[in-house]
């Protein structure tokens, strides 16, 4: 299965369909490309935007909503995607509002799904999350008319984690509906997607090693030191075994620059003091108590939103872009399905499909 993005012109068929939005009730005397009726578009277009760029709430909603899709395009466990809400649509309002959801989304099982994405900031992530009954009842409105599930995806930045959960897993509350990270994760859907959580045996061991014949120097100062040395290798290993196969060293590789697990580092020297490697530790940081042979590393959408939010974020967490592309199926093509036909893989991996309480009590 190959995932392809319909070829469209956003430069020209985009700046078309915002002109006319933008333009709907101009003066229609004009010309369509007279100077004074495109000058008034992109004023109005520049105002638009500055007002939205002052909205620090508004643009994190933007980048988590930009945020959803690349994430579904990396599982690469759907047939469509679309944008519900871009454009113009119209209803009959005898029956109540309607709201169209961020976006449709058919499943590699041919199930229809309108999704409404929402963002929840480090500070709400144990707060009961809410959106109005009445904008709730619109979307569900639109859904029903157009034969869909009404599904809700919640982004909580704080612990990187995903949870797509059917509407009916929201609570109404005085004329709101909620709903917390404790009642999202076990009737959290993104498996459906193509979503999973992955362990493995720590510790994974990141060693950059020194090049014997390069100067290898440590010099030690109050409060800190510096090693100074030239990389002549790089080695992985997991639980003490080194890795050398590609696949496994770019799996490891993805578990531990993307993942959840703590990072110590150590800089090793030889009796002459020295550089002979630094190396990078990472294990949970909290381990499990019972022994079950492996630790979670965290589910596959969580290691692209880290990816995500490097390339859309800055050190101090503000935005410097509002979205970016996604290459359909990286996170479905990390670990092949046929990695585990090998019993001796020096990188053992435990691949945990989750499903909602609800449906597994009924199976």
């Amino acid at each position: 299965m190959s995932i392809r993005k319909a070829l469209r012109k956003p430069d020209e068929l985009g700046s078309l369909e915002l002109f006319s939005e933008l333009d709907e009730d101009s003066d229609s005397r004009l010309a369509l490309n007279d100077s004074r009726r495109i000058d008034a578009v992109v004023s109005r277009f520049g105002q638009g935007l500055r007002t939205a760029l002052d909205i620090p709430a508004r643009v994190h909603g933007w980048r988590t909503q930009g945020m959803f899709p690349a994430v579904v395009l990396a599982l690469g466990g759907i047939r469509l995607l679309t944008a519900e809400d871009a454009g113009s649509y119209y209803f009959d309002d005898a029956y109540g509002p309607a709201k169209a959801p961020d976006f449709r989304v058919i499943t590699a099982r041919g199930e229809h799904l309108l999704v409404e994405v929402r963002n929840v900031g480090p500070a709400y992530t144990l707060k009961k999350r809410t959106m109005s009954e009445a904008e709730f009842q619109g979307a569900q409105r639109y859904a029903d008319w157009t034969g869909a599930r009404l599904m809700i995806a919640h982004y909580w930045a704080g612990p990187n984690l995903w949870t797509l959960v059917d509407s009916r897993a929201l609570t109404p509350f005085g004329g709101t509906m909620r709903l917390t990270l404790e009642e999202a994760l076990p009737a959290n859907e993104f498996g459906m997607l193509g979503d999973a959580w992955v362990g493995t045996t720590p510790p994974l061991v990141l060693s950059l090693v020194a090049d014997p014949a390069q100067p290898r120097t440590v010099d030690d100062q109050p409060g800190a030191s510096h090693a100074s040395f030239v990389i002549g290798g790089l080695e992985i290993s997991c639980r003490g075994r080194r890795l050398e196969a590609d696949l496994e060293r770019r799996i490891a590789w993805s578990l531990m620059a993307f993942g959840g697990w703590h990072a110590e580092e150590n800089v090793e020297v030889d009796d002459d003091g020295k550089v002979v490697q630094l190396s990078y530790r990472f294990e949970p940081a909290e381990p499990v108590e019972a022994p079950q042979g492996f630790e979670i590393v965290g589910p596959l959408s969580s290691l692209y939103s880290a990816l995500y939010n490097l390339m859309t974020l800055d050190e101090d967490g503000e935005v410097t872009s509002l979205r970016r592309s996604a290459k359909p199926g990286i996170l479905r093509d990390l670990i092949p399905d046929d990695y585990w036909d090998d019993p001796d893989r020096a990188l053992p991996l435990w691949r945990l499909n989750l499903h909602p309480r609800e449906a597994a009590e009924a199976g």
